[in-house]
């Protein structure tokens, strides 16, 4: 499924801001523990990722402050983790809500790699307990990510690859609540490009870009991206890159998401999870598909 993969600047960042963000966080994750809090993790998280030059001090998915979340919902409903978007303040980390035993924890952040500008966003839902519905539940959502990021082929539209996923999540009796408050279709999605990752910036993005202003190049990122959803007609290109992030939920069953990224050089594809030291810290793989590890490059 993973070819080599051949040199190219822009993929190259990609693939390093995700590891960066994936080791990162599995570093906060032990150092916070036993007492981890919302606020607490997201703190030392962006710690560890300002440390790393070759990044920028500061996310582009803002708000959250800093581009940085973690949500961490408990039995019986996990409300917490029934958000519409990151970016509303009620979501934003807390510290008086903490990682307990049963607890399901969401934790995302978004580098920018600060010489080219791509992004490396990570995502990943975390459950610490022993309820065998919610590690189903979860075994499912990991699964479809999966098979989703598989699916991907030079040459397919993004809507196809959004209606194959939009498939699956129905036949799992589940309801995708991925959308973007930025997306002008007004409709859900599955994921989106990684901006320049298969095409330059217009001139005015390029200035943007290069202006030193965090806020204008979180926002020249945000609104260059193209959507997987049931509209988006861009084709996968030879070079390219993009996430498959849906956000799964069923009626008694609590939000989940693995976000990865899908990356083609030359048509060359990698499937980037970069999960498995933060699966081992919950024991997750006890659980997960075997098949879906091995996709994802966490067997």
């Amino acid at each position: 499924m993973n070819g080599e993969l051949v040199p190219d600047p822009r993929i190259a960042a990609i693939q390093r801001a995700r590891r960066i963000a994936a080791a990162t966080l599995a570093k906060a994750i032990r150092e916070e523990a036993p007492k981890l809090s919302e606020l607490s993790l997201c703190t030392r998280w962006g710690q560890l990722l300002a440390d790393h030059e070759e990044l920028l001090s500061e996310g582009w998915y803002q708000p959250p402050p800093n581009g940085i979340s973690a949500l961490i919902g408990t039995p019986p409903d996990f409300k917490r983790m029934s958000y519409v978007s990151l970016r509303h303040e009620a979501t934003w980390p807390r510290a008086d809500i903490t990682l307990g035993g049963n607890s399901i924890m969401y934790a995302y952040c978004s580098p920018v790699d600060r010489e080219t500008k791509m992004i490396g966003d990570l995502g990943i839902t975390l459950y610490n307990g022993a309820d065998s519905r919610i590690k189903d539940h979860l075994a499912a959502c990991f699964d479809i990510t999966a098979q989703v990021a598989a699916y991907a082929e030079v040459g397919m539209e993004l809507r196809e690859l959004y209606r194959f996923a939009a498939d699956l999540i129905d036949k799992a009796a589940l309801a995708n609540e991925t959308f973007s408050t930025t997306d002008q279709s007004g409709g859900v999605d599955v994921g989106h490009t990684l901006p320049w990752s298969f095409n330059q910036p217009t001139s005015e993005e390029q200035q943007a870009l290069d202006s030193g202003d965090l806020l204008v190049i979180a926002r020249t990122i945000s609104d260059a991206r193209h959507f997987l959803n049931a509209e988006e007609g861009q084709r996968i290109l030879p070079t390219m890159g993009f996430t498959v992030e849906p956000r799964m939920a069923g009626p008694e069953y609590p939000l989940a998401s693995f976000h990865v990224l899908v990356t083609f050089t030359d048509g060359v594809k990698r499937i980037h999870a970069d999960f498995s030291e933060l699966l081992d810290l919950f024991d997750m793989p006890s659980y997960l598909p075997r098949r879906a590890l091995e996709t994802l490059g966490c067997g």
